[in-house]
């Protein structure tokens, strides 16, 4: 990484000074009673039998992106039956030996075994295409499980390997994302060991897999293509609302070349490359976040989008964020940092290229945190990509 000028660039996430994401993850005490836990809670083995082997971990909503977990699969061995993985609204307050499998506890939502089926709150609510994911047999040692929830339509997505495999819309469970909820695992069957993931690894995320099937709603990515050739330039994005609220409007100060929807949440550059810049304000807080979703991409040029902070709504023309006076702003291609129009660091284009990552559907959020220093966070699809620590920032915290 080259940075300069004091400025951090991480391709790996870490942020406990603002409490903004969460570290690195682990099951929590209360669990199945043949399970044991090793390596400071990141793992759980079940030490006999086929089931009581059900994992909880504690799940922090971030602000523009979509909480998650995901677990390597260590061992294997046993009977012709599998494990499931979701969501509970609340740990079980009864003796866990009640709970052998997790699919019977309450306020929960689980998606597995065999032949693979999604359960709400004790009772089966669908099935699983076995054709697509059939967890007995397609589950093999090394191979990565994850779950994200998608907060703006409470939908869960389950992946293995980073390639979609399953998705339930969880409006009507009773569970409520806005309030603490843990990630459920039920070693059971074949599987017996895992160990999970720490969002912070560049190994355990889904940045470097090359997803055969969209993660999340509304991505049009060719599976062939994924992650190689560039994407056309964003033409018109969406603003996204979370668990806290309604989409924010973009100001009515904007480029020259961009047209907003009657409501103020959409925003197209009608022609052109450049012109383009769109604001929305800082609600006042220390810690926040806005999301977009890239609604249209243009099949023109072979420039992208750049987001960032700045401490007004600028006067005059500017065809480019990069050049706004007080301001910090990432991307572009190739991606950098620029602080009042000069570069300042470099962002490794391995971590993160929005020319060739991203597309059409897809999900892009800022979370900003103010503590001893600015820092700045870019979530894509809901994974975040790199963080920039920034000392001393143009504006003040509640700018």
């Amino acid at each position: 990484v080259k940075s300069e000028r004091c400025v951090a660039v991480q391709p790996a996430i870490a942020d406990e000074t603002c409490n903004m994401l969460h570290g690195a993850p682990v099951f929590e005490t209360l669990c199945g009673v043949k399970l044991e836990l090793s390596r400071n809670g990141r793992t759980a083995l079940r030490t006999a039998g086929v089931a009581d082997g059900v994992a909880f971990v504690k799940l922090q909503t971030l602000v523009g992106a979509h909480p998650r977990f995901e677990f390597v699969v260590e061992e294997k061995g046993g009977p012709m039956s599998t494990m499931a993985l979701g969501v509970v609204g609340s740990l079980p307050s009864e003796a866990m030996s009640r709970f052998d499998r997790a699919r019977l506890l309450p306020h929960s939502i689980v998606i597995g075994y065999d032949l693979p089926k999604i359960y709400v709150n004790g009772q089966e609510a669908g099935k699983v295409n076995h054709k697509v994911w059939r967890p007995v047999k397609d589950i093999k040692v090394g191979d990565r499980i994850a779950l994200e929830i998608v907060l703006a339509t409470q939908t869960l997505v389950v992946t293995q390997n980073g390639e979609e495999k399953a998705r339930f819309c969880a409006a009507t469970s009773g569970i409520d994302f806005s309030q603490q909820f843990w990630g459920v695992v039920d070693i059971a069957g074949n599987v017996k060991k895992v160990s999970l993931i720490d969002g912070n690894d560049p190994e355990g995320s889904l940045a470097g897999v090359q997803p055969a099937q969209a993660a999340v709603p509304g991505l049009k990515r060719p599976s062939s293509e994924a992650g190689s050739d560039p994407q056309p330039p964003m033409k018109a994005i969406r603003s996204a609302g979370s668990s806290d609220g309604p989409a924010p409007e973009f100001d009515d100060v904007h480029g020259s070349k961009i047209s907003l929807s009657p409501g103020k949440t959409c925003a197209t550059r009608r022609d052109g490359a450049f012109d383009g810049c769109t604001f929305v304000r800082n609600p006042g807080t220390r810690r926040w976040g806005v999301e977009v979703t890239v609604e249209s991409m243009d099949a023109k040029g072979r420039s992208t989008i750049g987001v960032g902070l700045c401490a007004s709504v600028p006067q005059g023309k500017f065809d480019k964020a990069r050049d706004i006076p007080e301001s910090i702003v990432l991307g572009y291609d190739l991606p950098k940092v620029y602080r009042n129009g000069k570069e300042v660091g470099k962002i490794p284009p391995t971590s993160f290229r929005p020319l060739k990552d991203v597309a059409a559907g897809d999900r892009l959020a800022l979370v900003v945190g103010f503590g001893e220093q600015l820092r700045m966070v870019l979530v894509h699809n809901g994974v975040p990509k790199f963080t920039i620590d920034i000392p001393d920032p143009p504006f003040p915290p509640d700018a």
